[in-house]
């Protein structure tokens, strides 16, 4: 590339590609201020914001992508990317094959039909499950860090005997929940999203490791 060449506005690469999932870390400028032109994921994906903040337009509906929750981006559903703040973002994209996602996915969060889809654009998280996937894929900190190793510590402990985290919603009970089949009742949801995330701090862990961590 030139000296002089703009530097490119994605920069993708590929942490882990198996017959299960694909994952990919997602780096982007963000020299895009306004909406973009409309584009479409051509799979269903997760996407966990871990630096930077964007906003993601559906329609009317818009959400702002920040690390505290996963973005569900529905396969051939069309959006719009606008960037509020300058310094662009960085993201891990989860691509899961169809029949596992949606054995995996509680049903309460997407709709019902041939292909599957979610009922909405985002989900909040665990923080503190977050911070060890973003201090390991920023590399800030080496997953044998003693930090991190107490991190790793605390998710073991508080993993449940299903093999499951339990959070605390903290959202306002406007509405009933819809049971999913996923355990924890009204926490079900959130616990569902911050479980992915701490299974992906553990596999750091133990990829950098060379070795199987015990109880994931």
């Amino acid at each position: 590339m030139p000296d002089n060449a703009p530097a490119p506005d994605f920069a993708v690469r590929t942490l882990l590609d198996t017959a299960s999932v694909t994952v990919r870390d997602v780096c982007c400028a963000g020299h895009c201020r306004h909406q973009s032109a409309e584009e479409c994921a051509s799979a269903t994906e997760l996407v966990f914001p871990y630096r930077g903040v964007f906003a993601r337009h559906v329609g009317r509906d818009q959400t702002v992508a920040e690390a505290n929750q996963v973005l569900f981006f529905n396969a051939t559903e069309g959006y719009r990317v606008s960037h509020p703040v300058v310094g662009g973002d960085a993201s891990l994209s989860l691509n899961i094959r169809e029949p596992l996602l949606r054995e995996l996915a509680p049903k309460a969060l997407i709709h019902d039909g041939a292909r599957l889809a979610f009922r909405r654009q985002r989900l909040r998280i665990d923080p503190r499950s977050q911070a060890l996937v973003a201090l390991r894929m920023s590399g800030q900190m080496a997953a044998s860090d003693p930090a991190y190793q107490r991190g790793i510590g605390f998710l073991l402990r508080t993993q449940l005997s299903d093999g499951s985290w339990l959070v605390r919603t903290r959202a306002f009970p406007f509405q009933p929940y819809k049971e999913s089949g996923y355990p924890h009742g009204k926490d079900q949801w959130i616990s569902a999203a911050g479980s992915s995330w701490a299974a992906m701090a553990l596999s750091l862990s133990s990829q950098t490791s060379g070795q199987e961590v015990s109880g994931f």
